[in-house]
């Protein structure tokens, strides 16, 4: 099991302002490796990406609602073969070019390039069939390869200028992917040793911060004492070991941001009767998570945003790589688990199951400190896979 947490210090582009003068300077864990949101490998170039540009829909980090900064308004057509988006009025590129419907198909039609090779492109090269534009509409019509219950979902793509391309074709190398232009609250470039960003007043965007200029943080100890003595007013990642300095600071505040974990059991796939699909698929239905909620973290029906949610994989629902086609299973299905361990060749015998005659058992585990999350949660699995039957 495990969790991702990131840590802030010290830094906003909207809200209360404490610095509107000069430049506010940051290290991040490393420079982005590129500043073209098709070409996005790593955390660092995913938050770069969202001071430069938009997505056409995104989902709340806080609420998971549907949102999108770009859209006016939108309308399914044909029952979901088809999305078409209005765009909304005085929208501005970097460069004061007004952002138009023709930009959202120019996107669509870069990802749908063979020679533009992109791995963010893969997913909606699976979903998109093509795209066009309404000049007088300010709009783009989206068409899909199937139908889709609710094809916002499918278009959470960065969209990126038509004008500053020659063609669909889209390279890494390209000028664009060091000095971008979107329509994001901040501008960026791209240097050597940092990545400066000047703020960019839009019809939709309001920033408080002037500069900014992102470093690539080195030594833990450097960043920190740098911090502390007001070399640099912001810190993305602090070390847990590092964190009592911090909050000890009268100059600096330690602030918290997305702190929501991801647990998962991962399972050895190359070892013993796990090799076998059926069996994992056992496991998963043996897991009631509707009781673990319940008996370790606690849950408030009534609440609409739940301190603990269900996710079907390793992305949260805010995420644009969130895959909503696999179904979470919140409750245990016993029998149909009990129908996959028999048909995978297992018997059962005396609460165990058995193949050639050995009962199989698996060693289940987690880092301690994880439990002041969710206490007495390993037990709690142990005992829903020693009561049903499966270990």
């Amino acid at each position: 099991m495990g969790r991702l947490r990131h840590l802030l210090v010290g830094l906003g582009l909207t809200g209360s302002v404490f610095l509107t003068a000069g430049t506010v300077s940051y290290y991040e864990e490393a420079l982005p490796s590129t500043m073209n949101p098709l070409f996005a490998r790593s955390m660092v170039d995913h938050r770069t990406h969202e001071l430069v540009f938009d997505r056409l829909f995104f989902r709340s980090a806080i609420t998971n609602e549907l949102k999108s900064r770009l859209v006016d308004n939108y309308s399914v057509v044909e029952g979901g073969k088809k999305l078409k988006v209005v765009l909304k009025q005085g929208i501005k590129w970097h460069d004061g070019k007004p952002l138009t419907g023709e930009d959202v198909c120019f996107t669509i039609d870069a990802m749908l390039d063979p020679k533009t090779a992109s791995p963010i492109a893969k997913q909606y090269k699976e979903a998109l069939e093509g795209c066009e534009h309404n000049e007088k509409e300010n709009s783009a019509t989206i068409a899909f390869k199937r139908l889709y219950h609710n094809p916002r979902e499918r278009v959470g793509f960065s969209v990126l200028p038509a004008h500053m391309f020659q063609g669909t074709a889209v390279s890494p190398d390209m000028d664009f992917s060091q000095r971008p232009i979107g329509t994001g609250p901040m501008k960026g470039s791209k240097g050597r040793r940092a990545v400066s960003f000047t703020k960019f007043a839009n019809g939709h965007h309001d920033p408080k911060i002037g500069n900014l200029s992102q470093q690539e943080g080195g030594d833990p100890n450097g960043q920190i004492r740098t911090l502390i003595n007001g070399g640099v007013q912001g810190v993305i990642a602090v070390p847990p070991s590092y964190r009592p300095d911090v909050a000890a600071s009268d100059d600096v505040a330690l602030k918290s941001y997305d702190l929501r974990s991801w647990w998962f059991v991962a399972v050895n796939t190359n070892k013993g009767p796990l090799k076998d699909k059926r069996v994992r698929q056992a496991l998963d239905l043996t897991l009631d998570r509707e009781a673990l909620r319940e008996l370790t973290i606690g849950v408030d029906k009534e609440d609409a945003h739940p301190p603990c949610e269900f996710v079907s994989g390793p992305f949260v629902q805010s995420s644009p790589y969130y895959n909503r086609q696999v179904r979470v299973h919140d409750r245990s299905d016993l029998a149909k688990a009990k129908q996959l361990m028999t048909a995978a060749g297992f018997t059962s015998q005396a609460d165990r199951w058995l193949i050639n005659g050995q009962a199989i058992s698996f060693r289940i585990g987690m880092n301690s400190s994880l439990n002041a999350e969710a206490i007495d949660l390993l037990n709690q699995v142990n005992n829903q896979l020693d009561r049903k039957s499966v270990v």
